[in-house]
């Protein structure tokens, strides 16, 4: 909420109103089977959709603490497939435009709303589709703006927070059909789908575009697509293809390995230089890991990228070693962040956004981290972003892990009054132009309305750490951004990581507490939820669970990068890495179970040698899963295990297993 913002976004909540007969409204059918009806009293219409009546609903104004809904509802058709809908507001008058559209092979409708406001205004929201009610619902796709962010609500939902809140893509599954709806992934003005949970039902679902500073005499919202499908997964894809301005990079991703996740703040070129050695002398690693990255602590600090103590040879100097190694040496900075002590903050405040008031504010923070946002709508700033890039490119750095990127929204004011869905492209424009053809980018934190076409790696999922909990949240964001991988960008489901008390010989093993930053001086509580403690470290997995998270990694078919301390992984640990490092590269994965679960337990991916198929327990008890290979035109009689290499028979063509709590069964199929 906080890229809006605002911490309180405004609900457009249903009115009293009252009911009307078919009789009493006016109607237009489009050829695609949809219709819509206007109310008599003019103030909502009903869309009659294949599968689905959505009935009540409402066009939406709302402008600092005012909303209002549009009343006065005209209809007027403009073709076979087009009409408008005018409307008058308190803000100025409206028109709803609403033309027929494809999702895929299904028919669908996009709205497009226009104000023509009578006064100037900080923000306004606009809602083409407000106050919808939903009932007998059986599941909810939510998904994420920006790295994770995503949620899977079976219905009845049993959650104390039952707001949710969507970007890009939204999908409410009924008996018989699902509602699919989505704004485009380029936007210039923030978008989202809105509503709250109520057992089976949603309501107060809301379609909202909001303007910043906006300027003209017409205000126009993010076009809104509705359609009601039965192949969720379809719709997903097919909305995903029509976003993508540029093919994603044919060749599989070099192997990485990244410093942050064992190391964090405290990584040396040393630590940096013994791991490249350990992957160079390993029969295994050496073949398919192929770069080094050297994450968060190499820096003087955020805003002054210049290398600390920690690096005395210098990062010139590091890449050549690394490059000398046959490794392509990969760099991270959060581009747009500078720390009060760093000199661009010191000397440079012409440089940095602004609050409401119009001076430089703290409106970066990570773990009590505090910072200014470097603007990056200014001529000066663009010309500082790309020489910092080019630099380091000129040393001989190939890739660059750009964090943070969604901080840059939470400044209030920048120099230009750029709309808000812009700001990734003035911040990343400057870079590519820096490093196009020499170094790849992976946008960590990467906010997705700035578009594929910079952008070759973005995270998918959300921050992971060597942990079960970690990995139950990270699957969720890993499954629904399947749409996206080797789609439109290289998913990254963050880091491939093993170690924990069955694969480390690691003496220091949970010895940095990064959590206490957390810790205030008057805690009394000694932790920070009701099963952790302040004090846990972030290498708690055990094997089986390793195994599970590794699994993820490589059924998602993207980006992996190892984040262990390897020369204190014991052998199964590095049994664990070094098959995961030479699995060959697969497509893009279908979670099979994603508009029924709450996390899914059943994945199927291509290889270009055949596929493989992903069962995983997450509860905490004994189960068993069987998933039918025929629906999917597969018929197979045998396979094999990943992780043991033991030969699976598969009986009635159909992949059956009994698994202990926490496990997997990765099972490799040959055309």
């Amino acid at each position: 909420l906080g890229l809006y913002g605002s911490d309180n976004p405004i609900r457009f909540r249903q009115p009293h109103r009252e009911v009307t007969t078919m009789s009493d409204m006016l109607s237009f059918s489009f050829p695609s089977s949809y219709a819509i009806t206007l109310a008599k009293d003019g103030r909502s219409f009903t869309l009659e959709t294949p599968g689905l009546r959505l009935a009540g609903c409402r066009i939406g104004v709302a402008s600092g603490q005012k909303q209002e809904f549009a009343r006065g509802l005209a209809l007027t058709p403009r073709s076979r497939n087009r009409v408008t809908i005018s409307a008058a507001s308190g803000h100025g008058p409206l028109t709803l435009d609403i033309r027929t559209a494809k999702v895929g092979s299904d028919a669908a409708l996009t709205f497009s709303l226009a104000l023509a406001p009578n006064a100037s205004y900080r923000w306004v929201e606009l809602a083409p589709l407000a106050c919808l009610r939903l009932t007998r619902a059986s599941h909810l796709f939510s998904h994420g703006r920006s790295m994770g962010g995503c949620h899977l609500w079976p219905l009845p939902a049993e959650r104390a927070e039952n707001s949710f809140e969507s970007h890009f893509q939204c999908v409410v599954s009924f008996a018989k059909a699902k509602l699919h709806l989505s704004h485009p992934l380029r936007q210039k003005h923030i978008s989202s789908i809105r509503g709250e949970v109520d057992g089976q039902t949603i309501a107060d679902l809301q379609a909202v575009t909001r303007l910043e500073f906006p300027g003209g005499k017409k205000l126009v919202a993010e076009p809104l697509t509705l359609a009601t499908v039965t192949d969720g997964f379809g719709a997903l894809t097919a909305w995903g293809d029509a976003q993508a301005s540029v093919p994603p990079p044919t060749e599989p991703q070099p192997v990485g390995w990244n410093s942050w996740d064992y190391y964090r703040w405290t990584i040396t070129e040393d630590e940096v230089l013994a791991n490249a050695e350990f992957i160079a002398a390993d029969p295994v690693l050496s073949r398919h890991v192929k770069r080094i990255i050297v994450d968060d602590g190499w820096q003087y600090c955020y805003g002054e990228w210049e290398p600390n103590s920690n690096f005395p040879g210098g990062m010139a100097s590091l890449a050549k070693r690394l490059r000398k190694m046959g490794f392509e040496p990969g760099l991270w900075l959060c581009p747009t962040a500078a720390e009060p002590h760093s000199r661009i903050a010191q000397w440079n405040t012409e440089m940095l956004a602004r609050s409401e008031g119009g001076d430089p504010c703290l409106c970066f923070e990570c773990m009590r981290r505090y910072g200014f946002i470097i603007d990056p709508t200014r001529d000066d700033s663009k010309r500082w972003l790309h020489d910092l890039f080019k630099r380091y490119a000129d040393m001989g750095f190939g890739y660059f892990k750009l964090d943070f990127l969604a901080q840059t929204l939470h400044a209030p004011r920048f120099h230009r009054n750029v709309p808000r869905g812009q700001i990734m492209r003035e911040i990343i424009t400057p870079i590519h132009e820096a490093v196009k053809g020499r170094a790849t980018l992976m946008g960590c934190g990467y906010v997705y309305d700035g578009g594929n076409d910079m952008i070759q790696i973005t995270r998918a999922g959300s921050d992971i750490h060597s942990t079960w909990n970690e990995t139950c949240t990270n699957a969720v964001s890993v499954a629904a951004r399947f749409w996206a991988s080797n789609r439109v960008w290289i998913t990254d489901p963050d880091f491939a990581v093993c170690r924990g008390p069955d694969t480390s010989k690691d003496p220091d093993r949970g010895r940095l507490q990064c959590l206490y930053v957390f810790v205030m001086p008057d805690e009394t509580k000694r932790g920070f939820s009701p099963n952790r403690l302040w004090s846990e470290g972030f290498d708690t997995i055990r094997h089986h669970e390793a195994q599970v998270l590794l699994s993820l990694v490589i059924i998602n078919g993207g980006a992996v990068n190892l984040s262990d301390k390897l020369p204190v992984l014991n052998e199964r640990g590095l049994d664990l890495i070094r098959r995961t490092v030479a699995a060959e590269s697969g497509g893009a994965p279908l979670p099979l179970d994603l508009f029924s679960s709450e996390r899914p337990s059943y994945w199927l991916q291509p290889t270009p040698k055949g596929y493989r198929t992903l069962l995983i327990n997450w509860s905490e008890e004994p189960a068993e899963l069987s998933l039918d290979l025929a629906p999917h035109g597969i018929n197979a009689t045998r396979a094999r295990d990943f992780w043991t290499d033991a030969t699976v028979p598969i009986k009635d063509n159909r992949v059956t297993a009994t698994l202990k709590p926490h496990c997997c069964q990765l099972l490799e199929f040959k055309r």
